[in-house]
């Protein structure tokens, strides 16, 4: 039982994780298109 329950929570934490990477990888290639777009 608690082994499955820490399965669940490592999991949540790497799609958080995932999630706040993908973002933020977005948002920097934005930036970078929107700097280039100024130049």
């Amino acid at each position: 039982m608690d082994v499955e329950n820490t399965e669940v929570f490592v999991e949540r934490i790497r799609t958080i994780l995932a999630a706040f990477h993908l973002r933020a990888t977005f948002l920097s290639a934005g930036f970078i298109n929107k700097q280039i777009a100024l130049i």
